[in-house]
């Protein structure tokens, strides 16, 4: 959650259109109470929901489309033109052979044929490989320039049409009927955590974005427009000027954020109530049960488990505190 804070502060510190708005679209979930953000989200994902219905007819549709006639066709130019497009702008921005955009090349068209035929792929040696050997020779003529780069991008162009036009694409959309997902409720199937820790981090990472983005409106811009007049590429500025004075505000966030999952109650309770089975179960809710629920409830249990986990967050704070002391002194 920190990282997804984290790259969310850096896209809304940027001077883009409309940046006010993305600001508070990121930051509204804070302002929710968890329980119309418990309700929201299994509105979305129930069995009836808005998310089972849009996948319905998204896949509705594109069975309709793989049905009409010439859209294999459609699709391959589509897909051929993309790659030449891609291929030949990043070429144009090397002033070097690329080999590794001639791997990513390559990989691209594998991964297009395994896509819509698994089988393909071992079962088209005689056209398939020689075929993407040829590709990859041409994209090596590409990357040195001149005239007969031009002619090769062309013969590229038509090989990559011609491979691609051999796939047929009708397998790929061929999903037979989509079948609604109990999302919060299957067992043994991963979906009931990820959407949980999905929503927490939605509802949870507005604030953490919003310290994330004064620390780095503290940070002098003279540093980056001399590190610009040095040409010094953004991800190398990133890593010797960002990150460096950010790390005491991203300490904070990385502290706060552990603090706050030890206490996720809310969303649990509403959304899984710590099911299928167990998988959801969390320590917040084991204490709420024992202390209030269960048909003889246990006070003890429920104080000393209160107890153990105010003392393992008032051991993150301190931590917190210490770091932050200490990198202030440097």
């Amino acid at each position: 959650m920190c990282s997804v804070a984290l790259v969310t502060a850096l896209v809304v510190n940027r001077n883009i259109r409309g940046r006010g708005f993305w600001r508070a679209m990121f930051f509204y979930p804070v302002m929710l109470s968890p329980v119309v953000i418990a309700n929201i989200w299994n509105w979305v994902l129930n069995r009836k929901g808005v998310l089972n219905a849009s996948l319905d007819g998204a896949q509705g549709a594109l069975n309709a489309l793989a049905g009409a006639s010439g859209f294999d066709m459609v699709v391959t130019v589509i897909l051929a033109v993309v790659l030449i497009v891609v291929t030949e702008r990043a070429l144009r921005a090397s002033n070097e052979p690329s080999l590794a955009w001639t791997a990513v090349f390559a990989l691209i068209f594998v991964a297009l044929v395994a896509w819509s035929n698994p089988a393909s792929a071992l079962g088209l040696k005689g056209s398939f490989l020689p075929g993407l050997g040829l590709a990859i020779v041409l994209l090596m003529i590409v990357s040195k320039g001149g005239r007969l780069a031009r002619i090769a991008l062309l013969v590229a162009a038509a090989a990559c049409a011609a491979m691609l036009l051999s796939i047929q694409f009708s397998t790929v959309f061929d999903l037979g009927r989509y079948r609604p997902v109990n999302w919060l409720v299957t067992p043994n199937t991963g979906w009931p955590f990820f959407w949980l820790v999905f929503v927490f981090c939605w509802s949870h990472m507005g604030f953490y974005m919003l310290i994330l983005l004064a620390g780095l409106q503290a940070i002098p811009h003279d540093l980056y427009e001399a590190a610009k007049m040095d040409a010094t590429r953004p991800a190398r500025a990133f890593r010797r000027i960002t990150l460096p004075l950010i790390m005491p505000t991203l300490t904070v966030v990385v502290i706060l954020s552990l603090i706050r999952s030890f206490q996720i109650f809310d969303e649990v309770y509403l959304l899984t109530g710590g099911g299928p089975g167990r998988e959801t179960y969390m320590i917040v809710q084991n204490i709420y049960e024992v202390a209030f629920t269960d048909s003889q409830p246990d006070y003890g249990q429920a104080a000393a488990g209160s107890v153990l986990m105010a003392v393992v967050i008032a051991i993150f704070t301190f931590f917190q505190l210490w770091l932050t002391r200490r990198q202030s002194e440097l």
